[in-house]
């Protein structure tokens, strides 16, 4: 390659190379629009105008060394650092699971249940919401937008809504804790092992025995089967820790429908991302533990995605 290159012909060149790589053609070009956008600050509208410009030497090896590291497989998600989900930009590393397009289907859901829940619910409430596993915590914080944009237009919002996230990596809770605030939602993080932890927090001086109207996840979920079979893109660049779900999957299902009831209003909601063929298997094992109103959700291509289900039977109470 010349020392000297145009945007135009650098894009044109790597396309080939990519799709000579067993990159689609559209997932080459989208690849590429990202790079020169987050890596040069040229977004595609503006490559149509200045693409025939020469490209600075240091953007030029910026640009090579992203493309090596598509060739080997890195996901150009990882490469930049940010993901979109749910129309936010969110910053994303390895100890962070790639948001998916399909979660947000669970968050859609979430939304139309809260908004449901509040047209009925005592003024004085106050409405929390738990979000388990949160990752990069794109689930509670893109929740948390949608509400407050429907709610802050009104003069006062009934009843108030506390937003928690949990994860067991601190890594992942203080990349969480930046999206957080880059999107102005005021998330209480806690560290814990799924709800070793969740018992009490001290919040302005007073302490919580604490119980949620929602609890909403996207646990791990592949089987050991299917992780063998998991593209080199999500085995080797997301976290193992946010895949391995155990010998069937289920293994974290386990733990949420024997568990979350014990943190669960009365009435409370159980939302769970799921993969594709685990529909029955959790809804069975919600029923075993009591759950009633229990959904299976179909994602944009067809499959199961997303179960969720009420508790009824429970004796947490909130102080």
């Amino acid at each position: 390659m010349s020392d000297k290159i145009n945007y135009k012909t650098w894009f044109n060149n790597n396309k080939q190379t990519l799709i000579s790589s067993a990159h689609a053609p559209a997932e080459a070009t989208a690849e590429l629009k990202l790079l020169l956008e987050y890596l040069c600050d040229l977004p595609y509208s503006k490559f149509l105008i200045c693409g025939e410009d020469e490209i600075k030497e240091e953007n030029l090896k910026k640009l090579d060394k992203a493309v090596q590291k598509l060739l080997t497989g890195t996901p150009v998600d990882h490469i930049i650092g940010k993901r979109w989900f749910m129309g936010l930009e969110f910053e994303i590393d390895e100890n962070t699971l790639i948001p998916r397009q399909e979660t947000e289907i669970l968050v859609e859901k979430a939304f139309n249940s809260v908004m449901a829940d509040i047209a009925t619910s005592d003024e004085n409430a106050e409405y929390r919401i738990l979000d388990l596993c949160t990752g990069s915590g794109c689930i509670i914080i893109s929740l948390g937008k949608l509400l407050n944009d429907k709610l802050r237009p009104a003069e006062k919002v009934s009843p108030e809504i506390e937003y928690y996230a949990s994860d067991i990596s601190e890594k992942a809770l203080k990349k969480a804790s930046e999206n957080a605030g880059k999107h102005g939602v005021h998330v209480k993080f806690i560290r814990s092992d799924m709800f070793e932890d969740i018992r009490k927090i001290s919040l302005d001086n007073r302490s919580y025995e604490l119980s949620f109207d929602m609890i909403i996840s996207n646990p791990p979920y592949i089987s050991k089967a299917e992780m063998e079979k998991l593209d080199k893109k999500v085995s080797e660049h997301d976290p193992y820790a946010a895949l391995y779900g155990g010998e069937d999957g289920l293994d974290f299902y386990r733990i949420i429908a024997e568990q979350a009831k014990n943190y669960l209003a009365p009435g409370g909601r159980l939302l769970l991302e799921i993969g594709y063929e685990q529909g029955e298997s959790v809804k069975k094992l919600l029923e075993a533990q009591g759950y009633t109103n229990i959904e299976i959700l179909k994602d944009y291509s067809g499959l199961d995605r997303v179960v969720t289900s009420r508790i009824t039977n429970n004796s947490v109470k909130s102080n």
